[in-house]
């Protein structure tokens, strides 16, 4: 896929913050950029790292919930969270980083770019590999950056 943008996002609470954009992101429009703050129930970023976290929300509205819970099901499952902005003409691939012991989400990375020239599918295993080493080298960053 040419003209797409990777980032890494966090969850802090209900919200998703993107933290870094890399690639190409001019002419894209797209409601996540570097600092946003998204509800991680409507953001396909958030959804990954929502689907790996322990205490899942309770979103208000009860046909949404289980909707929602449906969603994350099929995201722990297949490991990735897909999705499509259809206003922008964005597609989304995304998977969270995974902590070795408690098996909770340090974050999670994705690949957006043009809708129509983003095979879904095809970046999942690409994604799940690179969070995979970067949960191999997660220990090894947190100590450097405590020893700071």
């Amino acid at each position: 896929m040419t003209g797409g943008f990777r980032q890494p996002a966090v969850l802090d609470e209900d919200k998703v913050v993107h933290l870094l954009q890399v690639g190409a992101s001019a002419g894209i429009p797209s409601r996540q950029f570097v600092g946003s703050r998204l509800h991680a129930s409507t953001d396909v970023v958030g959804k990954a790292l929502l689907a790996h976290t322990p205490c899942q929300p309770d979103v208000e509205h009860p046909p949404v919930s289980r909707q929602l819970r449906a969603e994350l099901a099929d995201i722990r499952t297949r490991g990735v969270a897909f999705g499509r902005e259809p206003a922008d003409g964005i597609g989304c691939v995304a998977t969270p980083v995974i902590r070795a012991g408690d098996r909770s989400p340090l974050a999670a990375i994705s690949l957006s770019g043009p809708a129509d020239t983003m095979e879904l599918p095809r970046p999942a295993a690409t994604l799940r590999h690179t969070a995979a080493t970067l949960r191999r080298g997660a220990p090894t960053l947190a100590e450097g950056v405590a020893q700071r």
